[in-house]
């Protein structure tokens, strides 16, 4: 595995620990909401991860 494979593949462990953390509140619609928040921010890291995978390989 390449250096950048590596680092990216550490974000993308570190991202997703974070959003596995529940939020301090009782209530459903905060988690539902954290949730949703979770899994954009987790699409957008792949996206870029992907980018940054494809614009290293093209240099």
């Amino acid at each position: 595995m390449s250096q950048i494979a590596a680092c990216l593949d550490g974000q993308m462990r570190s991202i997703e620990a974070k959003c596995d953390m529940l939020p301090h509140t009782d209530t459903t619609s905060t988690a539902d909401s954290a949730s949703t928040r979770c899994s954009l921010t987790l699409q957008i890291a792949k996206y870029v991860c992907s980018a940054l995978a494809v614009l290293y390989l093209d240099h």
